[in-house]
């Protein structure tokens, strides 16, 4: 297959359609290279550089989106809704089911979009990093910033390829030292690697977007990083690069021993060296920058959507059957699954969830409400009922504007504590980290220096999955696969499959409740059937109880994950020419606009 090229001394980047709204673009010809459809073309390097500055956007929409937010958060439990939307519904329901990862499936996006949308991003910076690096002109670096677009570039790889590594159990790499094709423009074919090589790939460009970031007093302003008010420098740049390095890097890891057997001295490292407050995104009102996964979880002027999963906020629940007389957490995790209903979790110790006291159950915490009965079909499993749902960010659904996380300061500083426990011990300092949450916010009892390792552990988890609720795009599932074993979903006492505590209560005590992933939860995703299929391979997935990451179901077992084994593949699966990259920057928008918010 041949395909175009970016040009060095022209720069005559390939058409793309009239209607595409990238701001800034200068000196554009009319093409008569299709009279049917007579298209602009990009001729400066400013043009080029808001081409690649373009990139973030793409990237963002590969997470934050109903695809594969939705799906992601009721597989780890975080949310519970029965609504088919994102394929919610069939990748929660339990016993847990394989992913249907065959092109015609109607929620094949799931798998798409994030695939997708990242080689979107990463072929955006391949082109443009390629281009300023084959100029012969000597005026790419006059006319744009080169130093900015490297380290922005740098950074979009870094986070693209760890996003990749996240969600895929194997994927290409793509940047601009890449040949992708041959001097005869016919494609070269890229080897496939497995989710800890891209994942260590990704921090290669991070550690290059700090080298170069370090110290620049260039500035990316409003626009590249939501809507408005992120105006970053260098140092900004390579704080956040920090930042998403400790944050991320823990997340690959699909089982406990996996999360084991991370550097962690590293992982502290990074997290100093991030961004020392809270990283906000504008939305626009879906007129480029939205965030379906903060609308659907945070909304409280409806009782439509997303509750929060007891699985995530019950663990300090007090009441039981066998205790008070009063129908707790426990006992709703020893019910038959199909048995489970939604409860009231009276006199909840932890303020955010429940407000400070509380007789009756349905008092407003700081960070949840009480929404009343839910509204999913009893006949799709009344163990989705959830009388509670999160409202941390309840403006901004309304409008789909305003502020959106992306990343919390909290969610560094307990990946700091984390780290420092693993290295070092139990500290002061460590107990002082999760305490800025535990205990200013959540009015819980206060760790100190002797609180066993096993009890701080948990407590980072519980602190990380509520002060990080239904804010971030995967990541409580991506946690959650190596926080635990897979555990069956009537759940346990004493130590999980992997070894790991079952879960304590606010004091310390050992308690029924697990960590982990239930059993038959896919681990990781195989890349889309669709491309599977142009890369002429039988079509691979995961999920179902024995296939949640070690062998396929359903539609066909996966390769092992050996580069000799699992060989190449054409660009065709992954490159996004830059027409193609247009023209989808264009219907993501058209979308965004006509969003129909539907219940199924």
């Amino acid at each position: 297959m041949k395909w175009l090229r970016m040009g060095s001394a022209a720069l005559a980047i390939v058409a793309f359609s009239a209607c595409d709204s990238l701001d800034g673009l200068t000196d554009l010809e009319v093409t008569n290279q299709n009279a049917a459809d007579r298209a602009r073309v990009l001729q400066t390097w400013g043009d080029n550089e808001n081409f690649v500055l373009g990139s973030f956007n793409a990237l963002w929409s590969a997470m934050a989106n109903g695809y594969p937010a939705q799906a992601l958060g009721t597989m780890a439990d975080e949310i519970t809704v029965s609504w088919g939307n994102y394929d919610g519904r069939v990748l929660s329901s339990e016993p847990r089911s394989p992913f249907n990862n065959s092109p015609s499936y109607r929620f094949n996006n799931h798998a798409e979009t994030p695939w997708y949308n990242s080689y979107e991003a990463l072929s955006n910076v391949y082109d443009g990093l390629r281009a300023i690096n084959e100029d012969e002109t000597g005026q790419a670096c006059v006319e744009s910033d080169c130093d900015r677009l490297f380290a922005y570039g740098k950074f979009v790889q870094g986070y693209a390829h760890m996003w990749l590594a996240l969600f895929f159990d194997s994927a290409f790499v793509l940047d601009e030292t890449i040949e992708l094709f041959d001097e005869a423009g016919d494609a070269v074919d890229q080897p496939f690697v497995d989710y800890m090589t891209m994942a260590n790939a990704a921090i290669g460009y991070f550690d290059e977007a700090i080298a170069t970031a370090t110290g620049g007093t260039w500035t990316i302003g409003d626009g590249i990083f939501g809507g408005a008010g992120n105006r970053f420098d260098g140092n900004d740049m390579a704080m956040l690069s920090n930042s998403f390095k400790a944050f991320l890097y823990p997340q690959v890891a699909r089982t406990a021993a996996e999360r084991d057997g991370l550097n962690w001295a590293n992982i502290a490292t990074w997290a100093q060296a991030g961004m020392p407050g809270d990283v906000l995104l504008e939305g626009d009102g879906c007129d480029q920058w939205c965030y379906d996964y903060l609308y659907f979880s945070h909304i409280t002027t409806s009782t439509t959507w997303n509750r929060a999963d007891y699985k995530t906020i019950g663990q300090y629940d007090e009441n039981s059957v066998a205790g008070n007389g009063v129908y707790g957490y426990v006992d709703w995790l020893n019910e038959a699954t199909a048995a489970r209903t939604e409860f009231l979790m009276i006199g909840h110790p932890d303020n955010r969830i429940v407000g400070a006291g509380d007789t009756d159950g349905t008092t407003n915490g700081t960070d949840f409400k009480f929404r009343g009965p839910s509204r999913f079909p009893s006949s799709r499993g009344t163990y989705h009922y959830s009388f509670y749902s999160p409202s941390t960010f309840e403006s901004y659904p309304p409008a789909e504007s305003g502020p959106m996380p992306w990343i919390l300061r909290s969610y560094i500083d307990l990946t700091l504590a984390e780290a420092q426990l693993r290295t070092g011990g139990m500290t002061q300092g460590i107990a002082d980290l999760i305490n800025n949450s535990r205990v200013t916010r959540g009015g819980l009892p206060a760790l100190t220096a002797a609180t066993p390792a096993t009890v701080a552990m948990d407590a980072i988890i519980y602190e990380r999955r509520i002060e990080g609720f239904a804010t971030c795009s995967g990541c409580a599932y991506f946690n959650r696969r190596g926080e635990g074993g897979l555990a069956n979903t009537q759940g346990y006492t004493g130590n999980d499959p992997a070894g790991k505590p079952g879960g304590f209560d606010k004091d310390g005590n050992a308690i029924q409740h697990h960590q982990g992933m239930v059993e038959g939860t896919p681990l990781h995703m195989a890349p889309p059937g669709k491309e599977l299929e142009v890369l002429e391979r039988r079509i691979w997935t995961y999920g179902g109880v024995g296939s949640e990451m070690a062998a396929g179901q359903g539609l066909g077992a996966p390769p092992v994950l050996d580069l000799a084994a699992f060989g190449k593949g054409s660009p065709e699966a992954f490159y996004i020419s830059v027409e193609e990259s247009l023209q989808r920057r264009e219907d993501r928008r058209n979308r965004s606009k006509s969003l129909v918010r539907y219940v199924q």
